[in-house]
């Protein structure tokens, strides 16, 4: 994914229709629709986005369920 080119990632996970990507910072990318439905759903990413940074308390490790992260 070259929007995420200057990432370090350390883990990839995938739902139905998207995908996320967390980087040694903590850091979790989403792109894709969470939800499965692009019309009909809030959650839609069209390039890889931050969706929760916090450096209090990183994220370690991820996983996605069919929708779901």
């Amino acid at each position: 994914v070259i929007a995420l080119e200057a990432q370090f990632i350390i883990q990839v996970a995938a739902g139905h229709s998207f995908s996320v990507a967390l980087n040694n910072k903590g850091q979790l990318f989403c792109w894709g629709a969470i939800g499965g439905d692009v019309e009909e759903h809030d959650y839609f990413y069209p390039k890889p986005s931050v969706i929760r940074h916090s450096p209090d308390k990183p994220i370690i490790q991820v996983a996605c369920g069919y929708y779901s992260i």
